[in-house]
């Protein structure tokens, strides 16, 4: 389960990043493509920031 979501978080950046390289040239538009390409860059990096995280003393009683 794990492997297949990085894969399409991985493809779903590749697409965007074309796109984007499609908006350079002119042919989509910018205003479409950089906020696909910051997203998909986001989900993909985003389950690395799970970090172990201080929750509290816990009270003995």
């Amino acid at each position: 389960m794990k492997k297949s979501m990085f894969f399409l978080r991985l493809v779903l950046l590749f697409v965007a990043f074309g796109l984007y390289l499609m908006s350079l040239l002119h042919l989509f538009p910018i205003w479409i493509a950089t906020p696909l390409l910051f997203g998909a860059s986001y989900f993909l990096f985003r389950p690395n920031q799970k970090k172990n995280r201080f929750k509290g003393y816990r009270s003995r009683g």
